[in-house]
Order: C-alpha cells, then structure tokens, then sequence
C-alpha cells in the first residue's frame, strides 16, 4: 500500500525540510526488505515506467533551451556496481548522504535545490520517499508550478510498480521454496 505522509522527523532531510518551498512524501511497505535505502532506490528506478522517462526526456529537451542543464534520466545506470558513494551521479541525481536506513540524493542550480531521500524505516517495515525543494528564483518557482503536479503522478507510480513488482517476487519465491 501506498500513501501521502509527511517527511519523517527521523529522517536526515526532515532539516532541510524546514522552511522548504516544496515538500512531497510516500510511505509504501517494504515488509522486511534486507537491503540498504541505497539498493531500494536502485530497485525502484529500474521499474521506471517508460512514460515517465519520456517526460523526463522532453524535460530535458525543453529546458535546454532555456539553458538549463540536461539532468539526465534514470536509465543506463550501472546495476552492477557494487560500491557508490557520496558524489556518484544515479541517473538524474547525485549521492549527496548515505546510510543503510536513508539514501539522500539531490541537484542543485541556481534555480532550485532538490533533494531526494529514500528512508527505511525498520520497526515498521516501510519506505518514505521524500521529496524537498528550496527555489532560488522566479524562474525555480516557475519549474516547480508546471514540475509539481506531474510529480505527484510520477512518484506514487513508481512506486506502485515496484510494490506489484516486489510482491510477484515473493509469491514465486514462496512457491518455489514450497517446490523444495
């Protein structure tokens, strides 16, 4: 299941969340996903559903014009590296903080300042991903009036393919551990 919340206090960019211009946060389970925050943000852009990278690809193409930077896309990242770490660039972002429990990733122009985190919460069993904003200037606040509502589409979608993704996964493993 999938829902709206807020950044969570235990969160490392609950901070930076304060006085943000933007804010944006999902809780889905994980059950009891054993790999780092880092690896759940991996899992969760590969299942990048191909619509989205074609927004992100007529972003790119739009924004260049005005001379913003191409961010990138979530796809050709390398799945199989087994070692990032602060300042490696995953698709779009940059790893700014790691932990096993959070992943925080972001860019920042002159425009805007965007963070990402992706925090496990443990006892619970579930995964926030959050999504911070500090705008810059008149053209960050006009980004962000046509970014936003496309957002809050992406992001619950993403996340719904991984959770249908993940739970298939388990229903074959389960089958196939009751086959042995």
């Amino acid at each position: 299941m999938i829902s709206q919340t807020t950044v969570p206090e235990a969160s490392n960019i609950a901070d930076y969340a304060i006085d943000s211009d933007f804010q944006h946060a999902f809780a889905m389970s994980v059950g009891a996903y054993k790999k780092s925050a880092l690896d759940l943000y991996l899992d969760l852009i590969a299942k990048t559903p191909a619509w989205i990278d074609v927004l992100i690809t007529l972003r790119n193409k739009m924004l260049r014009l005005s001379g913003s930077k191409n961010l990138g896309n979530f796809r050709g990242i390398e799945r199989r590296r087994k070692i990032y770490k602060v300042g490696d660039k995953l698709g779009m972002f940059s790893i700014l903080a790691m932990s096993e429990q959070e992943v925080i990733l972001g860019d920042c122009d002159r425009h805007l300042d965007v963070r990402v985190s992706v925090f496990k919460s443990d006892e619970n069993g579930t995964a926030v991903v959050s999504t911070v904003a500090h705008i810059h200037n008149l053209t960050g606040k006009m980004y962000l009036f046509f970014v936003v509502p496309a957002h809050k589409k992406i992001v619950p979608a993403l996340l719904k393919k991984w959770t249908n993704a993940d739970t298939r996964s388990r229903r074959f493993n389960r089958a196939t551990d009751r086959g042995n």
